[in-house]
């Protein structure tokens, strides 16, 4: 297969720019489980299949047929406060690092820089207490500090040698008693490389999307916090999905998110969603309540002005709303600042460095916004930013290349779609217009190439490229 199937000594992994999915892959329907038949007779595939059918089981793909509201989702908001309570009296849920490290310096260096990284994500959701597993502190029985059975345990193992240094990090549940995930990833040694790497930033991405998402009820602390955390986890997966349906659903766990837990994220958010909704739908207006997407973000400034996200959104809308260039980009850029480890700050970013005229830098912070994805469910949506940019800098091969890497991932995601078209004609490439624009027509029956010259139609970045130019 070439350079189509790529591996490490760890993971082996298909190109996705190589690739054409016709069709969107869904748990499989209540009652019928994941590869149900396929008997292959070895121990690791039959354990990975097994927590892939208890994932699938926790579903939150399936909605209720009264509400429309994932069934997991509506049991999760039904428990009552007695109920976190009667289970357990904890504040937090204790999240243990088991470190390991061999070879040279480097090793720990890379061991330490992500545990830094992590501990400085975790820290933002309130709900998370971190602490080190020692082999030198005894418990009197066994000289290792005692580990909680509710624990979630992150196992991060180092390796030096020569001019590379590997990094696998494991995550283990102490409620569940299975392996949640492992991911590794290998990077240059040096204090300066390790410190800025965005490899081990993407694996601590990775880490605390894998641990949202596999916390159990029984290991969650006790409190509203926790509960709106994960209402709010689910909304953010909704959101990525980009039909109606999901938008309103989002809405919602987002609106209950923010009763349990006032925070000023959960107003960003539902104001992300506006904005989704207006260059996915071109409607704004789909939800019940008729908040605009800059009002919410005002707001949310105002509540939580030194949350990442919160800053990031408001870049966001700023450059969409008001037209501003410099004030985007400062927003973005501290976004970055206050959590390095965030794709999406970084996407935001690399759009206002490119409407300041900083291309170059506004492509390479679009690359590492994918970096920091890669292997996620929402890489797909990061290529559109890495599109963006290289349009802006007349790598127009590249640019679609990219455009073609979102869309085969997610077929229906307009924005990065009509990209696709513009490049496509500029390059004469006709077949590759003609299959883009039928493709606009799925989601868009009235699509022309023409529509991207209407003023009121939401392409606000590429209206101030030279390519636009081209579209007749």
């Amino acid at each position: 297969m070439g350079d189509a199937i790529g591996s490490d000594s760890i993971d082996i992994w298909l190109a996705s720019e190589r690739f054409i999915f016709d069709h969107e892959v869904d748990a499989p329907p209540q009652g019928v489980e994941l590869l149900q038949g396929i008997d292959i007779e070895d121990e690791a595939f039959e354990d990975w299949l097994r927590e892939q059918r208890q994932l699938n089981s926790r579903s939150y793909n399936s909605a209720r047929d009264d509400e429309d509201i994932p069934a997991s989702t509506v049991s999760f908001v039904q428990r009552s406060p007695r109920e976190f309570v009667g289970r357990h009296h904890r504040k937090h849920c204790t999240v243990i690092f088991d470190t390991s490290a061999k070879g040279d310096l480097d090793a720990d260096v890379a061991a330490m820089f992500f545990s830094e990284q992590l501990h400085r994500s975790l820290d933002q959701y309130d709900v998370f207490s971190c602490v080190s597993h020692s082999h030198n502190n005894t418990d009197g029985r066994n000289g290792q500090t005692p580990i909680d059975r509710l624990a979630v345990i992150v196992r991060i193992n180092a390796f030096a040698y020569g001019n590379e240094v590997c990094i696998g990090v494991a995550l283990d549940s102490g409620a569940q008693g299975r392996r949640l995930d492992f991911k590794s990833a290998i990077v240059s040694p040096g204090i300066s490389q390790l410190r800025s790497s965005i490899k081990i930033g993407g694996l601590v991405r990775h880490t605390v999307e894998t641990l949202l998402d596999n916390l159990e009820f029984e290991a969650l602390p006790a409190g509203a916090t926790a509960e709106a955390l994960m209402l709010a986890n689910q909304a953010r997966k909704l959101t990525f999905k980009l039909d109606k349906q999901s938008l309103l659903i989002a809405e919602d766990l987002l609106s209950r998110a923010y009763e349990l837990d006032p925070r000023g994220q959960y107003i960003a958010w539902r104001g992300f969603l506006r904005n989704t909704a207006f260059f996915q739908h071109r409607d704004a207006n789909i939800f019940e309540e008729a908040y605009a997407s800059d009002v919410l973000t005002l707001e949310a400034l105002h509540q939580a002005p030194n949350n990442a996200i919160v800053q990031a959104f408001s870049s966001q809308i700023d450059y969409i709303n008001q037209g501003n260039l410099a004030e985007p980009m400062h927003k973005a850029e501290r976004a970055v600042a206050l959590d390095p480890t965030d794709p999406l700050a970084r996407a935001l970013l690399s759009n206002a460095l490119i409407v300041n005229g900083h291309l170059n830098e506004g492509y390479e912070v679009a690359l590492q916004a994918i970096v920091l994805s890669s292997g996620g469910r929402y890489e797909f949506y990061f290529h559109h930013f890495a599109c963006m940019a290289a349009t802006a800098a007349h790598n127009y091969e590249t640019a679609l290349s990219h455009a073609r890497a979102s869309t085969n991932s997610m077929p229906h995601f307009v924005s990065p779609r009509r990209y696709e078209v513009a490049l496509a004609n500029h390059l004469g490439d006709q077949q590759g217009v003609d299959h883009a624009v039928g493709a606009m027509r799925l989601v868009e029956p009235e699509f022309e190439l023409q529509s991207l010259l209407d003023p009121t139609y939401p392409v606000n970045t590429l209206r101030r490229l030279p390519i636009i130019e081209t579209v007749q």
